[in-house]
């Protein structure tokens, strides 16, 4: 996979969690893509240290790339927090 594919995920990610955080009533349905990104960063973070040889490597990649999918739902969850707060102090 090359770098445009991590972007495209990663920001795949970011919409869909903004999506969800706007649309969606239910605490959990909104959580869910930025827990599953958790799942897979910390996954991957102690797969790098349990395997030997070209594995860490690929664990690194795949860390890389769900580690920056959450820090985008992450900023999802900052961009709805924001407009909430300035929604309530205002109106």
């Amino acid at each position: 996979m090359d770098s445009m594919g991590f972007v495209i995920i990663a920001v795949g990610a970011f919409i869909l969690q903004l999506f969800l955080c706007f649309k969606v009533k239910n605490v959990f349905i909104r959580i869910f893509p930025t827990l599953v990104a958790f799942g897979f960063t910390v996954y991957f973070f102690i797969g790098m240290y349990v395997t030997t040889g070209w594995a860490v490597l690929g664990n690194l990649l795949l860390l890389i790339l769900s580690g920056i999918s959450l820090g985008l739902c992450l900023f999802a969850w900052v961009i709805y927090g924001v407009y909430k707060f300035f929604k309530n102090r205002v109106g």
